[in-house]
């Protein structure tokens, strides 16, 4: 009976481990769905991660590859409505340091500020707000900041790409309701 009861438990806990694990492998990250929902709620999500990057001979950026131990975050967002609505949450970034959520663009003044704010003494921090885009997006360019480096007025003051969250796979899409 003990050794029945033993090999029943062993299997269990192996079931166990071996599905959390599956949910755990970034690579099947729900988030990076093109829908970006969850079931047929208005609620999209999108992580974030550090990337590392490098400038090519034209000047250019190309990121090469994913920081898994690194500063990451999470962006949650309606998929619908009149106004851009969204909550973001970065873990292990700089302490007491002051970020930007923005959207870039190829149009001038390149940035979009959705929000500002500093990070605590543990390297957290959240952001919240409303943006009427006046457009329906996908896959902008959404990224976590430093806010030294964005002017009020819109403009680039620093760029260094390598201390920034980035969304390694563009997956969000909103449409903006009250847009014919």
């Amino acid at each position: 009976m003990k050794k029945v009861l033993v090999v029943t438990l062993t299997l269990a806990l192996a079931l166990v481990l071996s599905s959390s694990a599956a949910v755990a492998d970034k690579g099947d990250n729900p988030s990076h769905h093109k829908e970006g929902g969850v079931g047929s709620s208005n609620v999209g999500f999108v992580h974030y991660y550090q990337l590392i990057w490098e400038q090519l001979p034209d000047g250019t950026w190309q990121w090469t590859e994913v920081v898994w131990n690194g500063a990451w975050g999470k962006l949650k967002f309606n998929l619908a409505g009149p106004t851009f609505d969204f909550l973001f949450n970065g873990h292990g970034l700089q302490p007491n340091t002051e970020y930007a959520l923005v959207r870039a663009t190829g149009a001038a003044p390149p940035l979009t500020i959705l929000a500002s704010g500093t990070t605590n003494g543990g390297s957290q921090i959240h952001l919240a707000g409303s943006h009427d885009f006046q457009e329906d997006l996908s896959n902008p360019q959404i990224w976590l900041v430093l806010g030294e480096h964005v002017n009020d007025d819109g403009w680039w003051a620093d760029f260094t790409p390598n201390e920034y969250l980035f969304d390694q796979e563009p997956s969000l899409d909103y449409d903006d309701t009250d847009v014919p």
